[in-house]
């Protein structure tokens, strides 16, 4: 006897099917040979392996099923962007997966200066883990390249399932529009829920983002797209800044009609060309299918280039009422992350094992050691610890209303520093240091713009006058300095020039450069496409 869901229309099934997740999915897929044999498509395999798990080729893997069900358990470990607290300099690193050893790795991502000849960073010589993520990235770019052939063959997806379903002896009856909603199935099917993303429209990196002191105009339209449920939302871009706008009182933008845009060819270069090269470091962590939670064994890795070993440990979140302003956390509270945790420990979180359940999948922890043996004898030196938690990808997007939010790179001292521009409400910014130096470390303020809705007259403006032609706002800010060591941190008064959507300037109180700030894509640096970043 036949189980009355074989007797379900094909169309129905199929409904069912888009809305289970892959733990699911592969659950129903082992009750019966004809369920499994009508889940057994490559591409509904693909499309959870790539909304769940953020992996777009199954390689080395020999079907995308096997790949998902082999990392399922990793999946905490998807791809995005991640800062520790390595005091005081701190370390952003990026998780992403592997093509070439089938694991998710977290490796370390660096910037520096870009030679003006070469494009490379100064100093920075291609090692072998750079080569491999280049090589990574050419395979993805094919791989992509190969997507957009394979699109056409989705459209007989549906197809396929009804011979299927009609060989194996599943009720195919065709149903008519009308009766679609017959099922009951109410809400938007699994893939279309990971697809369409927030419902804040983004604004596109590169683009001349909208604020309403009227520098650029921004005006949204939605449109919809007949074949999906996602949304495209197009901009249109104006520009409008008189002299009688420049005063103390809010400005009204004008219509997109009654303003001209400065294209960027018509508007004054800087005298230093913001350019950085980004290098992706040898991965601190790699996590496989072999990886055990249980097994400490199983978590350490050695890393031959640099003679070090490191050790994957999970932690817990701290609950939100036991957290005490005096405790040492991480992140720090400037952050609007969801979990935290204890950064200190008298011994060195030793004998600290959490469990899976337990765990946070927005932290962890690597631990740090050199070891010399010589026959039966060992030493351990050096052992450090560091916390790490996920930077969410929200927090990254910039949106309508608050347009200058995501990771930016400052040209700091000696080395060029990552920063996370938050803006807790729409008139404010705070630039914080994910990566700091000596004097202002990680996790602490750089910089902070109270009002970005009025800016300065020209009678108060000490930024010099080739800076400002193009009638780009000047604001007041507030930047942070200290003594060796964060030793008494003193606020200064500033001002900073918004000199396009991905760049910022910044000057003291004395009219003097003090660093530039320019957007990273932080799409293009999860997936290791991202070699450079340079503006204007």
């Amino acid at each position: 006897m036949s189980a009355p869901i074989l007797n379900i229309p094909i169309e129905i099934l199929d409904q069912i099917i888009d809305f289970l997740p892959g733990k699911d999915l592969a659950s129903l897929s082992s009750t019966c040979k004809q369920i499994r044999y009508l889940i057994n498509d490559e591409k509904v395999w693909q499309l959870h392996c790539k909304w769940e798990l953020g992996v777009y080729d199954y390689n080395p893997y020999s079907s995308y099923e096997e790949c998902f069900k082999k990392l399922y358990r990793h999946r905490w470990v998807y791809p995005s962007i991640w800062f520790g607290d390595r005091n005081p300099f701190g370390t952003l690193a990026v998780s992403t997966y592997n093509e070439l050893t089938g694991s998710f790795d977290i490796g370390e991502v660096r910037a520096s200066i870009a030679h003006p000849d070469t494009g490379m960073g100064m100093g920075v010589i291609e090692g072998r883990a750079s080569r491999e993520v280049r090589e990574r990235r050419e395979r993805r770019e094919s791989l992509e390249s190969r997507e957009s052939l394979e699109s056409r063959e989705s459209r007989e997806r549906r197809g396929s399932r009804e011979s299927r379903g009609s060989f194996y002896g599943f009720n195919t009856t065709s149903t008519s529009a009308n009766d679609t909603n017959a099922s009951g199935i109410t809400g938007i099917p699994f893939r279309q829920r990971h697809n369409s993303g927030s419902s804040i429209a983004s604004i596109p990196i590169g683009t001349p983002i909208g604020t309403p002191f009227g520098m650029n105009t921004i005006t949204p339209t939605t449109t919809h797209d007949t074949d999906s449920s996602a949304q495209s939302v197009s901009h249109s871009h104006s520009h409008s800044y008189s002299q009688s706008q420049q005063s103390t009182a809010p400005v009204t933008p004008t219509t997109p009609q009654s303003q001209t845009h400065i294209s960027r060819e018509s508007t004054p270069k800087l005298k230093t060309t913001m350019a950085y090269a980004i290098s992706y470091e040898e991965p601190l962590i790699r996590i496989n299918q072999k990886t055990d939670y249980n097994d400490p064994a199983s978590l350490v890795n050695f890393s031959q280039i640099r003679g070090l070993y490191r050790c994957l440990m999970r932690a817990n979140a701290l609950l939100p009422e036991r957290i005490h302003p005096s405790m040492s956390i991480w992140p720090p509270s400037k952050i609007p992350c969801q979990d935290r945790t204890r950064n200190v420990s008298s011994t060195e979180f030793r004998g600290h094992l959490s469990k899976t359940s337990a765990a946070s999948t927005d932290l962890l922890r690597v631990r740090t050691w050199l070891n010399y043996s010589s026959g039966s004898i060992g030493v351990t030196m050096g052992e450090t610890v560091e916390t790490f938690s996920r930077l969410p990808i929200d927090l990254l997007t910039p949106t309508p209303t608050m347009p200058w939010k995501g990771l930016w790179i400052y040209r700091g001292d000696p080395i060029p520093e990552f920063l996370f521009f938050h803006q807790p409400t729409p008139q404010r910014l705070e630039a914080i240091k994910l990566t700091g130096n000596n004097k202002v470390p990680r996790g602490e303020i750089l910089f902070v713009v109270e009002d970005l809705n009025h800016p300065l007259p020209d009678g108060l403006k000490f930024v010099p006058e080739f800076i400002i032609r193009g009638r780009r706002p000047v604001l007041d800010a507030r930047y942070q300095t200290s003594e060796l060591n964060f030793t008494n941190p003193t606020f200064h008064n500033g001002q900073v020039v918004l000199y396009e959507s991905d760049a910022i300037i910044l000057y003291d109180e004395t009219g003097s450069y003090m660093g530039d700030c320019c957007r990273v894509d932080h799409p293009q640096l999860i997936s290791g496409k991202l070699t450079h970043v340079a503006y204007p």
